[in-house]
C-alpha cells in the first residue's frame, strides 16, 4: 500500500512539474491570457453584480450549506448517519410548508431586523396634501410617447422638486440600439406635475448632454456606468436603480441615479444608499474609455443629503427601499405578527388591479412644524393581511429624500373607519353606471387630505384612464386625456364626487355643496 502512495505521489510531482514547466516556457502566453482574463471580468462586473448581491443578501443560507456540508463529512461513516438526513430533510419540510413560498425564513428574519431597527414617529394627527399632481404616472409615459415626432422614446418620469415647484422630467431617448450604444440624450422634458394638461412642447425642453443613460446599451447605460463606479466593497452592497433628472443648486440639469444599499451580515435589508450624480459631458472617445473601465458618477451618501438644497425634500428614495419599509410594518403588533395561521395585527400592501402604478405614491404633504417636515413622502395605504377585508389600517409616510423618521398616522387605534385604497375603483365605477368601463379604468387611488368644513377630512383622488386597446390592460399603458375625469372618494361616507379638474381651487367647494348634509349627521 506504500509503495502504491508513493507511486501516485511521484506521479502527480512529475506532472505538476512538467505544466509547471510548460506555463514558464510560454509564459509570455500565459501572461497574455491572464490579462485578457482579467480584462473580461472587469469589464463584465456589472453582469456578474446580480450574483454578487444574491451572495451578499443571502450570506446566512450559504454559510449554513457549506456548515451542512463539514458536519455530514465528518458524520459520513457514523452509524447514525441516515437518521441525521431524515431528520433535517423532515426540518426542512416543515419550514417549506410552514412559510410557503411568499415569506421564507430569510425574509421573515430580514423584515422583522429592518422594523426594529426603523426610526419611526408616530402621528396624532393626519398632514394634508398640496401640490395634487392629476396626471398618472403611466399616463404621463404614454402621453409623451404619443406626441414623438422622430425615432425616440420617454424614460420612465418622476414627480421631482425644482425651487418651489412639483414637476414631471423625464428624458427623451434613442429608440433602436444602434443610437443607443453611439448616441446620446440630448432633451429633458421637465412639465409641471400638478397641470391637467401637459405641455411637451420645446418651452418645457432642456437641452442637455449625456452620453450615459437608463436605457442605452452596453458602458453607456446608467447602471452598468454607476457599477463600475463602486469599489471592491461597495460592489456587493450598492445597486443602482432608475434615474431621475433635476437641476443642480447652480441650475444645471444632472442626472441622479439613487442606490440600494443592503445592510447587515447574515440579514441584510435593503436601505437608502445615497445618490450618485451625473453630470453632462460632450462625451467622444476619451470618455467612452473612461465609462468603459471606470464608470461614471459622483457618490454622495445618505448621512451628506443634507448638505446639498437640490436634494433635500428630493423624492431620491428608491422605491424599492420604501416598499421594504412598508412591508416591515406586518411586525408592528409583534414578532409574531405575520406568522401563518397566525396574522393577529398583521397588514400588507394591498394589489390595485388594472393598476400599473403600484404603491408608494409620491406625494406632498404638509405638517405642523413640531410634528415633521413639510415635503415629498412616499405614501402608504396599508390594509389588513385578510384580503377580504379593506379598511385602511395604517397610513404611512416615508420621506422621499431619506431624511427624517418615518411616521406613522394609525386609523385602527383611532377608530377612524374609513375606506382602504382597494376598495374605491368599485365605488367609483358604481357611482357612474353608465359609463363605459371596459375600455375606461380607475388609476391611482391617492389621499386627498383637506380641513374642509372645520375638521381634517380624508379622500381618495382618484384619476379616469383609458386603455390603448385590449392588450395594454394588464401593462397600464393609458392616457388620461387633455382634460382627465377627476372623481374624490369620502373615506369616511364613501360618497363619490366627480370634480373639475381644470380647476383644482373649486373642489373643496364642490365636497361642501355635495357632502355637507352627510358631513351634518
Amino acid at each position: 500500500m506504500n509503495k502504491d502512495k508513493a507511486s501516485i505521489f511521484q506521479l502527480f510531482r512529475h506532472m505538476s512539474g512538467a505544466v509547471a514547466g510548460f506555463i514558464q516556457r510560454h509564459r509570455f502566453f500565459f501572461m497574455v491570457l491572464g490579462v485578457i482574463a482579467m480584462s473580461i471580468l472587469f469589464l463584465c462586473r456589472a453582469g456578474l453584480q446580480p450574483v454578487a448581491i444574491f451572495l451578499r443578501v443571502h450570506s446566512a443560507e450559504v454559510l449554513g450549506l457549506g456548515l451542512l456540508f463539514i458536519v455530514l463529512r465528518i458524520l459520513k461513516h457514523h452509524r447514525k448517519f441516515k437518521w441525521f438526513w431524515i431528520i433535517f430533510v423532515v426540518s426542512a419540510l416543515v419550514v417549506a410548508v410552514t412559510f410557503g413560498c411568499k415569506l421564507s425564513p430569510h425574509d421573515y428574519l430580514s423584515l422583522y431586523i429592518r422594523y426594529k431597527t426603523l426610526h419611526r414617529k408616530e402621528l396624532a394627527e393626519l398632514p394634508v396634501t398640496d401640490y395634487e399632481r392629476i396626471q398618472p404616472m403611466s399616463a404621463v409615459k404614454t402621453t409623451a410617447n404619443e406626441i414623438m415626432s422622430l425615432v425616440e422614446q420617454a424614460s420612465d418620469p418622476h414627480m421631482v422638486r425644482i425651487g418651489d415647484s412639483y414637476q414631471f422630467t423625464f428624458a427623451i431617448e434613442p429608440a433602436y440600439w444602434v443610437l443607443k450604444v453611439f448616441g446620446d440624450v440630448q432633451q429633458v422634458v421637465d412639465v409641471s406635475a400638478t397641470s391637467p394638461a401637459l405641455n411637451f412642447s420645446a418651452e418645457n425642453r432642456k437641452q442637455v448632454s449625456f452620453p450615459v443613460a437608463e436605457n442605452f446599451l452596453l458602458g453607456k447605460n446608467t447602471r452598468v456606468s454607476v457599477i463600475r463606479t463602486l469599489g471592491p466593497l461597495r460592489f456587493f452592497s450598492y445597486v443602482p436603480i432608475d434615474s431621475r433628472y433635476i437641476p443642480d443648486d447652480s441650475g444645471e440639469m444632472v442626472q441622479i441615479v439613487p442606490l440600494l444599499r443592503y445592510r447587515g451580515i447574515f440579514f441584510p435589508r435593503p436601505e437608502f444608499g445615497g445618490v450618485c450624480i451625473i453630470r453632462q459631458s460632450p462625451g467622444g472617445f476619451l470618455h467612452f474609455l473612461k465609462s468603459l473601465f471606470v464608470g461614471e458618477g459622483e457618490w454622495i451618501r445618505p448621512e451628506d443629503v443634507g448638505k446639498y438644497e437640490y436634494l433635500r425634500k428630493q423624492n431620491i428614495v428608491p422605491y424599492e427601499v420604501s416598499r421594504y419599509v412598508a412591508n416591515s410594518f406586518r411586525f408592528h403588533d409583534g414578532f409574531f405578527a405575520p406568522f401563518p395561521g397566525y396574522h393577529r395585527g398583521d397588514i400588507r400592501i394591498p394589489n390595485l388591479p388594472g393598476d400599473d402604478n403600484e404603491q408608494p405614491f409620491c406625494l406632498f404633504f404638509r405638517f405642523k412644524d413640531d410634528v415633521g417636515e413639510s415635503k415629498l413622502y412616499h405614501y402608504f395605504a396599508l390594509e389588513p393581511y385578510q384580503k377580504g377585508m379593506q379598511g385602511l389600517n395604517t397610513s404611512l409616510f416615508v420621506p422621499a429624500d431619506g431624511v427624517g423618521d418615518v411616521l406613522v398616522y394609525s386609523h385602527y387605534k383611532q377608530k377612524d373607519s374609513y375606506l382602504g385604497v382597494s376598495a374605491v375603483a368599485p365605488k367609483v365605477r358604481s357611482s357612474q353606471k353608465m359609463y363605459d368601463w371596459t375600455n375606461n379604468s380607475i388609476a391611482e387611488q391617492r389621499p386627498y387630505i383637506r380641513d374642509v368644513g372645520g375638521r381634517i377630512r380624508f379622500f381618495w383622488l382618484s384619476t379616469v384612464v383609458t386603455f390603448k386597446n385590449d392588450a395594454d390592460y394588464s401593462k397600464g399603458a393609458y392616457i388620461a386625456g387633455s382634460a382627465p375625469q377627476v372623481t374624490l372618494t369620502d373615506a369616511l361616507y364613501q360618497q363619490v364626487v366627480w370634480v373639475d379638474s381644470s380647476h383644482p381651487e373649486t373642489w373643496e367647494a364642490s365636497l361642501s355643496e355635495k357632502l355637507e348634509s352627510y358631513w351634518k349627521h
